[in-house]
């Protein structure tokens, strides 16, 4: 009886130091104190995100009414759900605002590269969102960057 209540005194006591070093530790610049943490889980995640994203008006001759998001333009990107295309259109979102030409040219080209067929006329946007209104009820901010005109090898671009 000695051990159980001694075993029961040992458990509350680092139960209790445990909860207490963990609530401490949220105000430390990281919110805790590895291994322990402040039970705060979502205390310090960020709400908004910005993310990047292609719409495409036109393919193949063809002009759509209502843009068509590039994750649902199956029929027009290789491979548009799979990580690599969402990698390379982030990257290209982000090379497109930091305004260097050459970066932007040589991205825009691997990004140009994920579409089977031409011409496209698509625009680069981003989107900003929290993750859990979007989940909620798919509200978010979208602005247009920029609109591109990917034309067949034996085409002029149009200005």
């Amino acid at each position: 009886m000695k051990q159980y209540r001694f075993w029961q005194k040992i458990v509350a006591l680092f139960l209790a130091g445990y909860f207490v070093i963990g609530f401490a530790s949220y105000g430390l610049p990281n919110k805790e104190l590895f291994p322990i943490f402040s039970w705060l889980l979502f205390a310090a995640t960020p709400g908004e995100r910005t993310a990047y994203a292609l719409r495409i008006h036109s393919a193949a001759g063809t002009d759509f009414e209502e843009p068509v998001p590039h994750t649902e333009a199956l029929f027009l990107m290789l491979n548009a759900t799979g990580v690599s295309a969402h990698n390379q259109i982030q990257r290209f979102g982000e090379v497109f605002e930091s305004g260097d030409p050459a970066a932007i040219r040589d991205q825009r080209a691997i990004v140009e590269g994920m579409f089977s067929t031409q011409p496209v006329r698509y625009e680069l946007v981003r989107q900003v969102f929290d993750p859990v209104e979007r989940w909620k009820d798919h509200e978010m901010q979208v602005e247009v960057l920029q609109q591109f005109d990917l034309v067949a090898p034996n085409e002029e671009a149009q200005p």
